[in-house]
């Protein structure tokens, strides 16, 4: 019995877990975040009380977090969205409505029948 293993097609698309499962990018930004949400505690942690200092260091850190992983709906990572955001926004949103008359595709149908039959008739009536 033969043991079949799926190759990827392209291995520059898999990408390298490095720690827990985590890819370089993924660190990189949790590690951003950690170092946030420490910098909001010590600054904080004299002044506030703690579930205060907590909900704005989940709100200081999110953004590291999303900017690690893409987006469900493309697959783009979230300076790639904003990037393409920022040039539609920025884009001439002027679309243009083309019709098409198909009464004149009709009528060149049937004009190039009749020129058809006319050569067939000039073809016939030469020989």
């Amino acid at each position: 019995m033969a043991l079949y293993v799926e190759i990827p097609q392209n291995i520059d698309e898999v990408k390298q877990k490095i720690v827990l499962g985590l890819t370089k990018r993924q660190l990189i930004c949790f590690s951003i975040a950690g170092v946030i949400v420490a910098g909001v505690f010590y600054a904080a942690h004299d002044k506030m009380e703690i579930t205060s200092i907590v909900y704005i260091a989940f709100f200081a850190a999110i953004p590291a977090v999303v900017f690690a992983f893409p987006s469900p709906r493309n697959g783009l990572f979230l300076e790639e969205n904003l990037k393409l955001m920022y040039g539609y926004m920025k884009s001439d949103n002027k679309k243009l409505f083309v019709s098409e008359n198909i009464y004149d595709y009709i009528d060149e149908s049937l004009e190039y029948k009749r020129l058809q039959r006319m050569v067939k008739v000039y073809e016939r009536s030469k020989r």
